[in-house]
């Protein structure tokens, strides 16, 4: 894997993170984890998974934790 492969792939990694575990826009995912825009997240991100970064959340997303008290 040459260095941005491997660059990439980190990307994607910290996006599939972001959108199992938090409420973000793809928009802000994307600034989060390097990517210049959505368009270039969703690009790369499709690319290394073969869905898209919104079918993913759909998927995979972790619900909200409830608040007491």
């Amino acid at each position: 894997m040459n260095p941005a492969d491997w660059l990439i792939s980190a990307r994607v990694d910290c996006a599939r993170e972001l959108l199992q575990s938090s409420l973000p826009s793809v928009d802000a995912i994307a600034g989060e984890c390097g990517f210049g825009n959505a368009i270039t997240l969703r690009q790369h991100f499709r690319r290394k998974l073969g869905i898209s970064p919104a079918t993913y959340k759909a998927r995979f997303a972790q619900p909200a934790r409830m608040r007491h008290g």
